[in-house]
């Protein structure tokens, strides 16, 4: 998960203070494991895996002893239940992009909120929220960018989470577009907020 590079907090500091340097902009990232419990995953792998594991002791040409057919099935459950919950690629497989899409949104807008984003003086705070699980990245502008910079601009970065240095390219692209419609003023650039990634135990 790209939070977890050892070079994540560092990195990203770095590239805020390169885009508040030369921008009015005040940058804030969070990141997060994942923005959903996803509860429900292993649950219904482990009920896919309780009737695998039955047909299994059923069909083979093998004879298993049918007092321990509840403990083979319980076992088979129980550790796909336990891998599913630590597999990534099954969670996102069986979450689906459409719920996964929804829960992002909504925890980049509390995320929004909980951050103070809108706390700006003149509010042109920016908030890039990345959540690792689903791979995913949100950037939430504040009123006072919206007024001078299309929402179809900040769509179209398109910021991605794969590793560390694709989500810095997406940094140094919305650096890029900030600067170019709200230059820094010299002398009256105060940096309002850390520049410090905030990251979601």
């Amino acid at each position: 998960m790209v939070h977890r590079d050892p070079r994540f907090a560092e990195a990203v500091s770095a590239a805020v203070a390169d885009i508040e340097r030369v921008s009015d902009a005040e940058v804030i990232v969070v990141a997060a494991p994942k923005s959903g419990s996803y509860s429900d995953v292993p649950w219904r792998v482990a009920l896919g895996a309780t009737f695998v594991v039955l047909a299994l002791l059923v069909w083979l040409p093998i004879d298993f002893d049918p007092n321990w057919f509840l403990v083979d099935c319980g076992l088979g459950a129980g550790l796909s239940a336990f891998a599913a919950s630590r597999i990534p690629v099954v969670v996102r497989a069986l979450a689906g992009t459409r719920r996964m899409t929804s829960q992002v949104n909504a925890a980049a807008e509390a995320a929004f909120t909980s951050e103070n984003v809108h706390a700006t003086r003149g509010r042109t705070g920016v908030l890039v929220y990345v959540s690792a699980l689903e791979g995913q990245v949100r950037v939430l502008p504040d009123h006072g960018l919206l007024g001078r910079i299309p929402p179809s601009r900040f769509a179209a970065l398109a910021l991605r989470a794969d590793s560390l240095d694709t989500l810095l390219v997406g940094l140094r692209s919305l650096g890029e577009l900030l600067a170019e419609h709200l230059p820094s003023v010299e002398g009256d650039n105060p940096n309002e907020t850390p520049d410090t990634p905030r990251v979601r135990p």
